[in-house]
């Protein structure tokens, strides 16, 4: 119950993007793989336009709850636990090339969680990525303490696009 303490957000302003820049090249919705051209439900919003390194930001207030490092599909990847009106959500940041936080961590709009990578960079241990981007999630409670399943965390995931408001790209994270 500490942990829930140190992360209840009250100020916590809401969602930002987690790029300077970006274009959505990838939506959460069905789509066809582009790795093995059939069929399948993709899990969250990819982000292009953005060279292997760029900074990868938080996009809302919360503390690191997850980490996973150089798994085959999906790289490394940051889960930000976010109280926002008092409901709790997890973001995801995938295909990551460096993690710069820690479990445990406080983060705000301005943390650096990772770098962009998926591309050249990850290619040695990451099989599920077709170039350099951010595969953006977002869900509902936190992934890792409200529920420790990943099928459980796919099926609590939603569209950034509806909850953030995320546009088709920009050019400005706020």
């Amino acid at each position: 119950e500490a942990c829930q303490a140190r992360v209840n957000t009250t100020n916590n302003l809401g969602w930002t993007k987690p790029l300077a820049k970006g274009k959505v090249t990838s939506y959460f919705a069905n789509r066809v793989s582009p790795i093995t051209g059939k069929a399948e439900f993709h899990s969250g919003t990819d982000i292009g336009g953005n060279a292997e390194g760029t900074s990868v930001y938080a996009i809302a207030s919360g503390i690191v709850g997850k980490i996973v490092r150089k798994a085959s599909c999906g790289g490394n990847q940051v889960y930000v636990w976010h109280t926002i009106n008092g409901k709790r959500y997890t973001t995801c940041y995938m295909h990551l090339l460096t993690i710069n936080v820690s479990l445990g961590t406080k983060v705000t709009v301005n943390t650096v969680v990772g770098t962009v990578g998926g591309g050249k960079g990850t290619r040695g241990w990451e099989t599920c990525s077709t170039g350099a981007h951010l595969h953006l999630g977002l869900g509902t409670g936190w992934y890792g303490q409200t529920y420790t399943s990943y099928s459980t965390w796919r099926s609590n995931l939603l569209s950034a696009k509806d909850v953030m408001k995320l546009p088709n790209s920009w050019s400005s994270r706020y």
